[in-house]
């Protein structure tokens, strides 16, 4: 074969790998898109059951710590998503709100102010 015909076939080899890499790296973003999704989702559903919880008469301030909990604790930064990533920053921001909502929710509910993180209200209210 000629010299022309193996770089041909030598850049055509490349161009493949090319494709399979970059489908590859297309179906990394889009399983890590999904995962954000569902924690972020999680972390609504968190936050709305925590304020149904308080509505009640009286408030049911147990249930509404454990969604705190579990809101705090569900998959931490890195397990689903590449630490430090910019959906890692996503889902960690929204991670805090939620945090910081129910937080609000639990001091206007119970008339308390045990501070900004969750820990404090988990260790007083939590089963």
């Amino acid at each position: 074969m000629r010299r022309s015909t193996w770089l041909l076939w030598l850049l055509i080899l490349v161009l493949v790998g090319l494709l399979v890499w970059t489908f590859l790296q297309l179906g990394m973003i889009t399983v890590r898109v999904a995962f954000a999704e569902e924690q972020t989702h999680v972390f609504e559903e968190m936050r709305k059951q925590a304020s149904e919880a308080l509505a009640k008469e009286p408030p049911d301030v147990k249930k509404a710590v454990g969604s705190l909990q579990y809101a705090s604790n569900y998959y931490p930064s890195g397990t689903k998503q590449h630490k430090d990533s910019r959906l890692d920053r996503i889902v960690e921001r929204a991670r805090r709100s939620c945090v910081r909502e129910i937080i609000q929710m639990l001091r206007s509910s119970t008339v308390e102010d045990l501070g900004n993180a969750p820990d404090p209200w988990i260790e007083r209210y939590a089963e």
